[in-house]
């Protein structure tokens, strides 16, 4: 596994200068937030603000998410209209 800089930048309308010191904090903390749920592994992260740009920079970030169990509640397949070639009666209720 590599690891590598990601960089992450987002152009938009001017922004209040005040505001700046918040947003790019807020932005920060945010992707690193995401980061961990999503258990990848970095260094190190910095963030930059201007009027028109956040960017934030994530050291030695692993360039591939360890593998993971996902289990997600849906429909059962036997009562779904893949399962039977035809709508279900929960579908049929929905019309």
């Amino acid at each position: 596994m590599r690891h590598e800089t990601l960089l992450l930048e987002i152009g938009t309308e001017e922004l209040p200068p005040k505001s700046l010191l918040a947003l790019k904090t807020a932005f920060a903390e945010n992707l690193k937030k995401a980061l961990d749920a999503r258990q990848f592994n970095y260094s190190d992260v910095a963030a930059f603000a201007t009027p028109r740009r956040l960017a934030v920079i994530v050291s030695a970030c692993e360039d591939v998410q360890p593998e993971q169990l996902i289990q997600r509640k849906g429909w059962m397949i036997v009562n779904s209209t893949i399962a039977t070639l035809r709508p279900s009666q929960h579908l049929v209720d929905l019309r």
